[in-house]
Order: structure tokens, then sequence, then C-alpha cells
């Protein structure tokens, strides 16, 4: 998982050639969902994930989908909410 778009470079210089290495982008999706202000990880306050808003996640697709050691397999978020 990558969650930074400094990640993306320094994976793929680790990746044998020939070899690809499955990567899901953490994104930040904006969304807070009523847990205690502290910690709350679904806003763009959050220090881990690739905001959306900011164009921060597609510049990593762009990235990755560049990189013929990676292979793009899919999006992961965290959203903390609280049981009401």
């Amino acid at each position: 998982m990558v969650d930074n778009l400094a990640e993306i470079n320094r994976l793929a210089a680790l990746i044998p050639a020939g070899r690809r290495q499955k990567v899901l982008l953490r994104v930040i999706l904006d969304i807070e969902a009523g847990a205690h202000e502290a910690i709350r990880t679904g806003g763009e306050n959050q220090k881990f994930g690739l905001s959306i808003a900011t164009g921060a996640a597609g510049q990593a697709v762009a990235r990755v989908l560049g990189q013929p050691g990676l292979k793009l397999v899919g999006l992961h978020c965290h959203v903390a909410a609280t049981a009401g």
C-alpha cells in the first residue's frame, strides 16, 4: 500500500527486473464519519493518504501506471466512525 507520492519511485526501484509488484493507493475521501476529532481518518487534514481534492491521488495513479515494475490493483481508504 502506498500513501504518498514519494513512496512510488522508492518502491519501483526495489522491484527486480522482470517482476511486478501489486500496489494499492490509499486515498483521502474528505469524509468525516462522526468519530471524535482526534481519531478521524477520512478528512483532508490526515497525514496518511493521497488527496483526491488536491489531485495527489490522480498523480499517484499516473506515476504507478508509468512504472513497468508496478501494477495498480486498487484503491484503499480508511474512514473511522463510532457507533451511536
